[in-house]
């Protein structure tokens, strides 16, 4: 389970196409600095609203980037609970570590009521995100004198 937020754009491929033809510095220290922080807040926030029981699910919350695709991706890994599956499923085999992070945000088929925390904590930071990303991108293409 991953999410993800996307910054709109007036004329998005023409500046899409300028930003990769930027030198990578000024894409490290403008945008994807930028995308980075946005998902740190996110991840923040999600753990605010992640259910508490003993804090694994707030403790497997990650952030990941890549520079050669401008993203960020903020996803819950496998929970170090110390509880481990005992029985082969299709996705997993058993000794497995216990992943429960999706049953949380979509709730399951035999009566488990959802309690989303990921994707509400990205809707939450998408607008300031976004505008921070549109303000880095704007400085970067005027630092390097090129127009969106």
């Amino acid at each position: 389970m991953y999410c993800s937020i996307t910054a709109f754009l007036d004329n998005e491929k023409e500046v899409l196409k300028q930003l990769r033809e930027l030198p990578e510095e000024a894409l490290q220290k403008r945008v994807f600095k930028v995308f980075q922080d946005g998902g740190q807040e996110v991840k923040q926030e999600a753990k605010l609203r992640a259910s508490v029981r003993t804090g694994a699910l707030k403790d497997s919350i990650k952030v990941k980037g890549s520079l050669k695709t401008l993203s960020v991706t903020v996803y819950p890994d496998y929970p170090d609970t110390g509880r481990f599956r005992k029985s082969n499923t299709k996705k997993q085999k058993a000794g497995a570590r216990e992943y429960y992070a999706f049953a949380i945000e979509y709730g399951t088929r035999k009566g488990v009521k959802a309690r989303p925390f990921l994707f509400p904590a990205a809707e939450a930071k998408e607008h300031s995100i976004t505008e921070k990303v549109n303000e880095a991108m704007e400085a970067a293409l005027h630092d390097t004198g090129s127009t969106a």
